[in-house]
């Protein structure tokens, strides 16, 4: 074949919905977050959200596509759409990225028909941070490259747009696992290498649990919640998080000597990569023992999965970096978030009381420091 007639096959890209399970079928060789993964949509129902998946195709199999979460405001501001981490870009060369990326945009005009006025999309791509920059606030000009690719898609795409607030994390530490479990444990600061010892010896132990012991996480969140006046969430929202994933979810729970529990830990593995949702110590009695040796753990069962990054997941404030600093995960920052206005004047309506709102519960919360 020529290379005119290449082109050819590539230039028409068509875009369509997609069923969730050729949405996951989708993804699954890709290296998309969780958070773009229909089981993360199963897990958000219970808040009210329901899901949409758009995709932008050419003919040489390259694609750009999104999980769109749709969920409606108060009042008549309509509904928004929220994609996490996404669009999700799969193509054979930059060029043809761009344009898949301008189509799928453009489809999002299409998401009117579902009521929604207001989306916001998350730039699925990160940078690391350089060595003593501050990984909590990155800085604006070292993600700006990557603003600036989907800058020019919207732009092309013709749509009405602003800088948006960002709801997963700004940045976070991701540790490479690829060197194998000597290796990393060997990069761990020292004081992680002594706990998890001590926590073996001191007769913590670490066990796989099920959904139905969901209950034993939300116990430690709530402890954790109630010393660190962040919010927790009912022992049915985890249960449904973990059965919402299957056998992608990990519960683990740590118990004294005594059987008694002194913590639980939750990750997600999809394709390559683990990530730490939630968990920690239940006091601080046991916070060096057992929250050290559920990451230990945690980091161990992710490289006998089979992954290749473990990711700490977020960076709120500059202790909680300082703590995952110590198990020597590598700094990266993504690149913001942006609205879209589709519905001129209630969108902009939309993004006022959303900015509100978040001002109110950020008032009363800080972020989880175990």
């Amino acid at each position: 074949m020529s290379d005119e007639s290449t082109m050819d096959s590539r230039a028409a890209i068509r875009t369509f919905r997609e069923t969730g399970d050729a949405w996951a079928t989708r993804i699954a060789s890709s290296a998309a977050s969780f958070v773009q993964y229909p089981a993360h949509a199963e897990a958000k129902s219970v808040s009210g959200w329901r899901a949409v998946r758009l995709v932008a195709q050419a003919g040489d199999g390259s694609w750009a596509g999104a999980q769109v979460l749709i969920r409606r405001l108060p009042g008549p501001l309509g509904a928004m759409g929220y994609v996490p981490f996404g669009p999700v870009v799969t193509a054979t060369d930059q060029a043809l990225a761009a344009r898949l990326r301008a189509a799928l945009l453009a489809s999002f005009a299409d998401l009117r028909a579902d009521g929604v006025t207001l989306l916001r999309f998350e730039v699925p791509d990160m940078l690391p941070v350089p060595e003593g920059d501050d990984a909590v606030h990155p800085a604006a000009d070292l993600t700006a490259p990557l603003r600036a690719i989907w800058e020019t898609a919207l732009t092309t795409a013709g749509l009405r747009f602003t800088a948006g607030e960002t709801v997963q994390p700004r940045s976070t530490r991701v540790i490479d696992l690829r060197l194998g479990l000597e290796a990393v444990r060997a990069a761990w600061h020292p004081t992680r290498r002594r706990y998890a010892r001590q926590a073996e010896e001191s007769g913590v132990r670490v066990r796989l649990a099920s959904a139905t012991e969901a209950a034993s996480l939300a116990t430690v969140m709530g402890a954790i919640a109630a010393r660190a006046e962040i919010f927790s969430r009912p022992a049915a929202v985890y249960e449904h998080i973990m059965r919402s994933f299957g056998s992608a979810a990990e519960l683990t729970i740590a118990e004294g000597p005594d059987g008694s529990l002194v913590g639980a830990f939750l990750t997600i593995t999809v394709g390559r990569s683990t990530t730490w949702l939630f968990g920690g110590a239940i006091d601080h009695e046991s916070v060096r023992h057992a929250a050290t040796a559920l990451q230990a753990d945690a980091i161990s069962r992710a490289i006998t999965r089979g992954s290749e990054r473990y990711d700490l997941w977020g960076l709120p404030t500059a202790g909680i970096d300082e703590n995952k600093l110590k198990w020597a995960g590598r700094a990266w920052a993504y690149g913001g978030a942006f609205d879209i206005d589709l519905d001129p004047l209630r969108g902009a309506l939309a993004r006022s009381a959303l900015r509100l709102r978040r001002r109110i519960l950020r008032s009363g919360m800080r972020g989880l420091g175990d």
